[in-house]
């Protein structure tokens, strides 16, 4: 599975939704003239991001690298066949899917929606925050049901309709979050030299830092 997606390409239901043509028309309004400049930065590097990006872009890395783990284990031959706990891989792949829930939706999207999302609609960008926002409204409670029947797996394996609640919800929670971290990549972290000044994006950082670390 190519974890990014051409824009404008839909891989859960196969065709654009509202919610999708509405962002396809924002990312749109993003390349306004004033913004033309930037055009040529597309293909950054890790020394091309801000201090607040490198953060964020590290953590969509990670989260990128569970959301294919998960796909290549639930789909295929391999899925087939149910995770088991007692196994050091299966049991390595269920501990880091419940640890990178909580690092996406309880401190990242938390963050982005306390402090970083208002900040970025102040300066213009409120058709893109509020679709992100509301992106972040269903994949927390996937997360979370995904968390709860990975904790109780840990504890005492998986049955047949155990397996198969996983794999639906894994494969959802998937697709989701892959196209919603393409969007804020595209929109939010490749834009924030436009939204904030040096000053204000190190400081920025250091208060995700923070919040990473309370």
């Amino acid at each position: 599975m190519a974890l990014f997606y051409a824009e404008g390409s839909v891989r859960m239901h196969g065709h654009r939704t509202a919610t999708e043509s509405s962002l396809l028309w924002t990312l749109e309004t993003i390349r306004a003239p004033i913004w033309a400049a930037e055009e040529a930065k597309r293909n950054r590097t890790m020394t091309d991001f801000t201090p607040l990006g490198r953060m964020l872009h590290e953590e969509h890395i990670r989260t990128l690298a569970l959301m294919n783990a998960l796909d290549t284990r639930t789909t295929g031959g391999p899925g087939k066949r149910p995770i088991d706990p007692a196994d050091t891989d299966d049991r390595q792949l269920l501990e880091e899917t419940v640890a990178a829930i909580d690092e996406e939706v309880n401190r990242h999207f938390g963050f982005e929606e306390a402090v970083l999302f208002p900040l970025i609609a102040d300066r213009g960008a409120g058709d893109m925050t509020r679709l992100l926002t509301q992106e972040h409204a269903v994949i927390s409670p996937l997360g979370r049901r995904l968390s709860e029947v990975v904790v109780r797996a840990l504890e005492s394996g998986f049955d047949g309709p155990g397996w198969s609640e996983f794999r639906e919800v894994a494969q959802e929670l998937v697709d989701r979050v892959t196209f919603h971290l393409q969007k804020e990549e595209m929109g939010i972290i490749q834009r924030l030299p436009l939204f904030f000044a040096p000053a204000t994006d190190r400081r920025l950082a250091d208060q995700y830092a923070e919040h990473r670390t309370g």
